[in-house]
């Protein structure tokens, strides 16, 4: 192989890397949106009420009709919003 060949190779390699990081990127914010759309939904659902107490939730309080409200204090999973 000359040395022509190689550098052509390497350049190949590198734009299949970049494509490929680009696409994890991509990927990262599309999981990351979702996450805080489905964390925001859940939280209206339960009123406020983290994970770790949603049995209590049910078992003793009752669903008010009214949208909660939620605030970044509640969120335990995205902590920063999303940029798109």
């Amino acid at each position: 192989m000359s040395k022509k060949e190689k550098i052509n190779q390497k350049l190949e390699e590198l734009k299949f890397k970049v494509a490929k990081k680009s696409n994890l990127l991509e990927r990262k914010e599309k999981l990351l949106s979702d996450l805080f759309k489905y964390e925001t939904l859940y939280l209206e659902t339960a009123q406020g009420m983290p994970l770790t107490k949603t049995s209590e939730f049910y078992v003793n309080n009752r669903i008010e009709k009214k949208k909660y409200l939620v605030n970044d204090k509640d969120r335990i999973f995205s902590l920063e919003y999303p940029k798109n």
